[in-house]
């Protein structure tokens, strides 16, 4: 399969480079929204839920 070309490129582990810096841009308020949420263990078994949602132009956290 090698001689015929068949098989695919060995996988590197390496990401391309990206010019991505990690900051958002909106370009009014309101407009685009990222969210995350996270579990916290309580010790007599009960589990704590956090979500969120913020604004990305204001960095403002919904109400």
């Amino acid at each position: 399969m090698q001689r015929a070309l068949l098989t695919l490129q060995p996988h590197t582990g390496r990401r391309p480079i990206r010019a991505h810096e990690g900051t958002v841009v909106a370009p009014a308020s309101n407009r685009r929204w990222v969210s995350n949420g996270f579990e916290i263990p309580c010790w007599n078994g009960e589990v704590a839920r956090v979500a969120f949602a913020i604004d990305t132009h204001n960095r403002e956290v919904m109400a």
